[in-house]
């Protein structure tokens, strides 16, 4: 499929070696249920601004965090609205159970192009 990096927002032990192995970029970045904080979001923000993609996002599950954190990033990148980013988490079911998840990905806004971000790890 051509991908280039994969985002991680699980809390398991990545499998950094195994990612280098097959030319993989790994980046870590947990979260858990109840939203997604501010600098996994800037985070994301760097993602989207310095590695190459396709990129695989990540989560145990599939349909909470993973995707959550997907839709910020597909804002951070401009290639999504809040509209669109929000229906990334009704298409995949993502639970309302999760507020903080929904509240995130909708209130999301990308630093100016100055901001620093946190480093990736």
């Amino acid at each position: 499929l051509g991908i280039t990096t994969i985002v991680s927002v699980d809390g398991a032990t990545p499998r950094v070696e195994l990612a280098k192995e097959y030319g993989l970029t790994y980046v870590h970045l947990p979260m858990g249920y109840d939203g997604v904080p501010e600098t996994v979001a800037r985070s994301l923000v760097r993602v989207a601004r310095e590695l190459a993609g396709p990129i695989y996002v990540h989560c145990h599950h599939g349909k909470h965090r993973g995707p959550a954190a997907l839709a910020v990033l597909c804002r951070a990148a401009g290639v999504a609205d809040a509209e669109q980013a929000e229906s990334i988490l009704r298409t995949v079911g993502t639970g309302r159970q999760y507020p903080g998840l929904w509240r995130d990905v909708a209130a999301f806004a990308a630093p100016p192009a100055d901001a620093e971000l946190p480093k990736l790890v």
